[in-house]
């Protein structure tokens, strides 16, 4: 089975990798789909080294995601929606429960929102004590008079650490 047909050209997946690659995407383990398809699961090895194949399923894993993603957000709504209705039921023991479930909820949101922002600004530094390019695209020119040994010291220290931290330093 090859995973482009000739009379379907480069861009046209053959539909027995397609079938792989959709019960891959959708967290089919390795032997569940060679058993399904008939094959063995070296062939479904061999299927993910080709570059296009392994990128087709990369690709159908990230729309399923994403799909997920915005199917959980309209659940979340109406899962408010009833958190809502419950706060203002009659019955004390249901709005406490409501109450307590939104406050739960509210506060593990807020830990991941700070937690989120506090890794993006560590990258953000990290990316600009250290970037790799230039405005330009290229690698951007140290001082001329101190070798990457040093720079790596320099920066080792400016992150809190020390040579001693590193006995491979000179």
């Amino acid at each position: 089975m090859s995973t482009y047909t000739e009379s379907q050209g480069q861009d046209q997946m053959a539909p027995a990798d397609e079938l792989l690659a959709t019960l891959l995407a959708e967290g089919w383990t390795h032997r569940r789909v060679a058993s399904f398809c008939g094959i063995s699961t070296k062939t479904i090895q061999r299927r993910l080294n080709v570059e296009e194949f392994a990128q087709k399923v990369s690709l159908l894993r990230r729309q399923r995601l994403s799909e997920t993603i915005s199917r959980m957000t309209r659940i979340s709504e109406k899962a408010v929606d009833v958190l809502e209705d419950a706060m203002d039921d009659e019955d004390v023991k249901v709005r406490m429960g409501a109450a307590k479930a939104s406050l739960d909820h509210q506060e593990r949101y807020h830990r991941r929102a700070i937690f989120e922002a506090d890794i993006e600004h560590r990258m953000a530094a990290i990316e600009e004590e250290f970037s790799l390019t230039g405005l330009d695209g290229e690698a951007p020119v140290g001082d001329p008079d101190v070798g990457p040994i040093e720079d790596l010291q320099d920066a080792t220290q400016k992150m809190g650490g020390s040579e001693a931290d590193d006995p491979e330093l000179p």
